[in-house]
């Protein structure tokens, strides 16, 4: 998110980490927290598109998987994206949700900085090079250090 624009965006991988659909958009209310809710649902409805039933979400943000787990209350500014999430979950025979650091969620930021003027553009492989080598790094488990 910046002064001039806040974007969203998100991958969808296969369980050995190949690219099915990825995502990006902009939009709605200026909170780091509506963005992360929003890429989240934006993530759920691209997985309903390719017909995933049981799914992970990884989340850089600790706040928007306690709400979504029940550990939280959203703020009310966040109410209707909670609840339109919570509806979509239910087509889904399994979901989890959990918490990775940032440095392990490149690829979805990567994708939230190319944030157009839609709502929600999904677009499937091939990829940008830029994006592939994020892909690539994650798929072999680099490991980033914290400090």
């Amino acid at each position: 998110m910046s002064e001039s624009r806040c974007g969203i965006g998100g991958i969808i991988r296969d369980s050995n980490g190949e690219v099915q659909l990825a995502f990006t958009g902009s939009g709605g209310l200026r909170s780091v927290l509506f963005q992360e809710l929003k890429a989240i649902l934006c993530g759920l409805k691209g997985s309903l598109k390719i017909q995933s039933s049981r799914i992970q979400v990884a989340s850089d943000s600790l706040r928007a998987v306690n709400i979504l787990k029940g550990k939280e209350s959203p703020p009310w500014q966040c109410a209707k994206v909670t609840a339109a999430i919570k509806k979509l979950l239910r087509e889904f025979v399994s979901v989890s949700f959990v918490h990775v650091f940032r440095e392990t969620n490149r690829a979805a930021d990567h994708l939230a900085s190319l944030a157009t003027d839609h709502e929600v553009e999904y677009f499937v492989p091939p990829l940008t090079s830029v994006l592939m080598s994020i892909v690539e790094e994650d798929k072999k488990e680099t490991v980033y250090l914290r400090f």
